[in-house]
């Protein structure tokens, strides 16, 4: 049966976009997982004490979720163990009685700021690989593809999630 088929060259195979943004995040968690471990800390635990650093008046959980782009009820779980640990507080949001907003405690602020130079690195280390006139175009780049796929979400039409 192979005689039939013509000799053509196969495809170079095509980089797939959803599995390299995968290794990428997951070797980032991972990494950034073992640099502050010591810490007690998860790597969404830091970045909720991120988010909430640049957001003094502090933010709601759906806002926090949002910014993450996380799921609600993850975030919350997340933010259970954050309180217990003495690391955020809740507090009525004045503008709507509704909601609660998340704010940094200074146990939560002072371990952000020991972690942050941690991450720094980090970014720093993982931009290495990109020569360094191309990294602020790379970012900017990358955001474009984050802002699109948010983009593309926002038209699908809901439909209900299929389970395996």
């Amino acid at each position: 049966m192979s005689d039939l088929l013509p000799d053509v060259a196969p495809e170079p195979a095509r980089p797939r976009l959803a599995l390299l943004l995968r290794r990428a995040w997951y070797g980032l968690n991972q990494t950034f997982r073992r640099r502050i471990a010591e810490s007690g800390v998860t790597p969404d635990q830091f970045t909720i004490l991120r988010w909430l650093t640049e957001n003094p008046d502090g933010m709601t959980q759906r806002s926090l979720a949002d910014a993450m782009a996380s799921d609600p009820n993850t975030i919350t779980a997340i933010l259970s163990r954050m309180l217990k640990a003495g690391l955020v507080e809740r507090r009525s949001d004045p503008d709507d009685a509704r909601c609660n907003r998340i704010r940094l405690k200074p146990k939560g602020r002072q371990l952000h700021t020991k972690l942050q130079p941690l991450a720094s690195t980090l970014q720093d280390d993982l931009l290495t690989s990109i020569p360094a006139a191309d990294r602020d175009q790379f970012l900017i780049h990358l955001a474009s593809v984050a802002a699109n796929l948010e983009r593309l979400a926002e038209q699908e039409p809901t439909k209900p999630t299929v389970t395996q």
